[in-house]
């Protein structure tokens, strides 16, 4: 399974009487229950044609640096997904069922290869390291703060994954 796949997976689950459930905003919204295999084709491919679509989008905004330009990105971004998901889950019953933290964290790693999982640890890692470094040398210690934080956090995340990930594997 590719990375991208890996990204898709994480807004599915089965329900108690094993139908799969779609969540397109995550633990944010509701469920729906997929009946058919021709839905689920159809609900991944253009999750799929969303991320390809919404990473220019992010590249832009870097290499333009404006604040406005990013919102403007962002609302048009924004508008389009919410119009995607509205046309896939058109005609789908919705769940009462809800999509906890928990299983996000499942299914990431049930659908990330460990090593894939493994990488973002160190790339974690590698990021507090580094920030470390520039907040000795005097740079924003705000930004520079924060920024530590937050990868501190994601690499709580991902280790919690790899080890949801090994459990798994050694039963």
């Amino acid at each position: 399974m590719g990375f991208l796949d890996g990204l898709i997976e994480l807004g599915f689950k089965k329900d108690s009487e094993g139908n799969t459930l779609f969540y397109p905003w995550g633990i944010l919204g509701s469920g729906y229950v997929i009946k058919s295999d021709e839905e689920m084709k159809r609900i991944r491919v253009l999750m799929k044609r969303c991320l390809f679509l919404v990473t220019p989008f992010i590249i832009c905004i870097y290499v333009v640096n404006k604040v406005w330009f990013g919102l403007v990105l962002l609302i048009v971004v924004q508008a389009w997904l919410l119009y995607s998901v509205k046309k896939i889950t058109k005609g789908l019953s919705k769940s009462t069922e809800k999509f906890l933290g928990s299983d996000a964290f499942q299914n990431s790693a049930e659908s990330f290869p460990l090593f894939i999982l493994i990488i973002f640890e160190v790339g974690a890692i590698t990021g507090i390291v580094a920030l470390l470094v520039l907040l000795y040398f005097g740079q924003d210690a705000l930004i520079l703060t924060l920024g530590i934080f937050l990868f501190f956090l994601f690499g709580l995340m991902i280790g919690r994954m790899i080890s949801i990930k090994l459990k798994s594997k050694s039963r």
